[in-house]
Formats: structure tokens, C-alpha cells, sequence
């Protein structure tokens, strides 16, 4: 796939609207051409009918951030949780595929990457847990 930029859409003889030069005002945390898409389209949107005058920095570090953490320390096993955690095949399968790709044979044998049981939930639980134990301590 080749690269989106503003040089290839110039060269495309697109001749929409387009805000080259405008401020970064978001840091789009993602994966994949979609999100990158549909967040953007709403930032056009935006720029073209209310005059907001920005746009996004897209930043992929998941993969590679958890193949850096994976050389670092060597786990057995990585949870993710939080919300995003309830997209199995469609954020964890892929950044687990990637990070076996991007890290050492070594490091990869015994390599459990997997969704956290709890999803997002396990804030909620472990403020339970703590208010009992500190009520029980009391």
C-alpha cells in the first residue's frame, strides 16, 4: 500500500479541500487505514463547514512499543485491557501478529499476548477490591 501523504493527493489531482498547513490539534492514537480515515474525514468536515482549522497526528505505538517492552522483559504473557480489549480480532489479534513479527525468535517462544478477562471493567473491580480491603483494615 502506498503512502498517504499530501504530495500523493496533490498528484492524484484531487481537487477537494484540503488544509495542508493547518495546526496539529489531535494526537490520534491508531491502527490501520480506517480509523485513519473515518477520524480524518470528520476533521474535514469540520475545517470545511465550521472553520475549525486543524487536523491530527496519527501515532501507531502499540506493536511496536510492546516489542520494545517484550526485549526489555522478557514476559510470558501480556495483557491488554481497558476498552479496547473487548476488540479481540480486530485490535488484538493484529498488534499480537505484529509484535511477533517485530521481536527476536527468542523472545517469541512462550509469548501469550491476549485480551485482559476483565476488559474494561477492571478499574471498577479493583476499586471494590481496595475500598474492602481498606474498610476491612479500618
Amino acid at each position: 500500500m502506498e503512502e498517504l501523504n499530501y504530495k500523493r493527493i496533490k498528484a492524484s489531482g484531487y481537487k477537494g479541500y484540503i488544509l495542508e498547513e493547518a495546526p496539529e490539534k489531535i494526537l490520534q492514537f491508531g491502527e490501520g487505514n480506517f480509523l485513519r480515515a473515518f477520524v480524518d474525514y470528520w476533521f474535514d468536515v469540520s475545517n470545511e463547514r465550521v472553520g475549525w482549522n486543524g487536523k491530527a497526528v496519527l501515532v501507531q505505538p502499540i506493536a511496536q512499543g510492546l516489542a520494545g517492552m517484550v526485549h526489555i522483559f522478557n514476559p510470558q504473557l501480556i495483557l491488554i485491557g481497558g476498552g479496547v480489549s473487548a476488540q479481540e480480532k480486530f485490535l488484538i489479534e493484529p498488534v499480537a501478529a505484529k509484535v511477533r513479527r517485530s521481536i527476536m525468535p527468542a523472545f517469541a517462544e512462550g509469548l501469550e499476548i491476549r485480551a485482559a478477562q476483565l476488559h474494561n471493567d477492571a478499574g471498577m473491580v479493583g476499586a471494590v477490591y481496595y475500598f474492602r480491603q481498606t474498610m476491612e483494615n479500618t
